[in-house]
């Protein structure tokens, strides 16, 4: 049975109004401030720092554990946020993004971003479970490196850019959650002038085991780290700001 516990948090701020803002704005193809209209965004994800079985070093005075294979995986459909190469200007789309850091102790290193078809990722609606099942090839088919896009324009980095070659990578991944599921509401609205938004987001967040294969990993991995995630936001915007507000 999932339990919800609800987290009281604080009326959103004009920090929160701006996210939300911006990313509305994304969506209907223009910059900030965000074209009057109503806006509605959703996100799901899923993550996992995973670690292989540990291998047996041997020395002098004995033997002992070793160093395990790790991976880090992030899988995320919603509206991304990607810098291209050289002075292109950002990039954003819709789908469903791989992020994959891998290091095992034959020597494998592996770190990318990729898009993936939405049908590889499922994620239970309560979000009991989750599941990825895909293949990507060596090199990244990102558009650029993954950005997170703060409530002030600004740009940093969300995750790996390039793949490191090679072969086709196989990933075959399961979460499930620890029986909790945590949820947050946010509401706000912010006036200036005849510049009117109103915004709320929901959030629901459950921590996870997870376990699988990925190329290139000795053995399966496994995880008591990870997590499943979903959230919407809906944005009503009235007006045009005026540079005074700001």
């Amino acid at each position: 049975m999932t339990m919800n516990m609800r987290l009281l948090l604080p009326v959103l701020g004009i920090t929160g109004l701006f996210s939300i803002a911006l990313a509305g704005s994304a969506l209907a193809g223009g910059g900030w401030p965000p074209a009057p209209g109503t806006y509605r965004m959703t996100d799901t994800s899923a993550s996992a720092d995973l670690v292989g079985p540990p291998t047996t070093v041997c020395g002098l005075k004995g033997c002992g554990p070793g160093p395990s294979d790790f991976a880090f995986v992030t899988v995320d459909r919603g509206l991304h946020t990607f810098k291209p190469r050289g002075d292109m200007p950002l990039v954003q789309q819709s789908g469903t993004m791989l992020n994959l850091f891998l290091e095992t102790v034959s020597g494998t290193s592996v770190a990318g971003c990729w898009i993936i078809a939405d049908g590889d990722f499922t994620i239970a609606a309560d979000l009991s479970s989750a599941s990825l099942s895909t293949t990507v090839p060596g090199q990244s088919n990102c558009p650029g490196t993954p950005l997170a896009v703060s409530s002030t324009n600004v740009v940093t980095g969300k995750g790996g850019g390039g793949g490191g070659g090679g072969g086709p990578i196989t990933l075959n991944l399961s979460w499930n959650y620890k029986g909790v599921v945590s949820h947050a509401r946010d509401d706000g609205m912010l006036t200036c002038g005849s510049f009117t938004t109103v915004a709320g987001q929901d959030s629901d967040h459950a921590s996870a085991v997870s376990q699988g294969q990925i190329t290139g990993a000795s053995a399966s991995l496994t995880s008591d780290f990870a997590s499943i995630d979903d959230s919407s936001s809906n944005q009503v915007v009235k007006g045009a700001p005026v540079d005074a507000c700001f």
